[in-house]
């Protein structure tokens, strides 16, 4: 049910598709600046799962549940491409594999979103360990996230009584808007629940 992306075509990538098929994820990309190489790749492991390849540029518009880079970890390569699917790609998981052991390269992968880094070489079960540990602490996050939307969704109700068309366009709003870190301005006048909805 998982749609993974794994970003580079070397060792580092070879050696997590094994076990990465083994649980039968709904997809996995290979990309690559080097398209060629990506493809031998996924023709490679192709009769163990959905394995599909492309270029960098083709990932625009695409969402991932897993991501892992085996890029080097250099600015205008790895670096740059975690940013961009960090932003691009909020809700996945980014694991970084690498041989470089500089204290300062890692702490840069952590703050440009990566939650876990694995480093060369590593083994099938160090793989399956942290994509179970972070898939599951995910799925915590999304159960808080979705009591914790239930929860509001009720305030709301709660506070905000009515169902016109208007009202109920109100509390949807205030829904999609409350978990965000936006500035809101409430306009109206005296006595038609603007502090209610603040």
């Amino acid at each position: 049910d998982k749609q993974i992306l794994l970003l580079g075509a070397g060792g580092a990538v070879r050696g997590v598709l094994d076990p990465i098929l083994r649980h039968h994820p709904a997809g996995v990309t290979i990309a690559n600046r080097t398209v060629v190489k990506a493809r031998e790749l996924a023709e490679q492991f192709s009769t163990h799962g959905k394995v599909e390849a492309c270029g960098l540029d083709e990932l625009k518009g695409k969402h991932f549940d897993i991501v892992i880079t085996g890029l080097h970890i250099s600015p205008h390569t790895g670096l740059d491409i975690l940013a961009h699917l960090a932003k691009s790609n909020p809700g996945a998981l980014p694991i970084v594999t690498s041989q470089d052991k500089d204290p300062q390269s890692i702490m840069e992968c952590y703050r440009l979103g990566a939650l876990a880094f694995l480093l060369e070489p590593f083994s099938f079960e160090e793989v399956e360990i942290t994509i179970q540990r972070l898939w599951q602490e995910h799925k915590g996050r999304e159960e808080l996230k979705r009591f914790r939307d239930e929860s509001f969704s009720g305030e709301i109700d709660a506070a905000l009584v009515g169902n016109s068309p208007r009202l109920r366009e109100l509390k949807q709003r205030l829904l999609t808007l409350a978990p965000t870190k936006s500035t809101v301005l409430l306009q109206g006048e005296s006595g038609t629940g603007k502090g209610v909805v603040a």
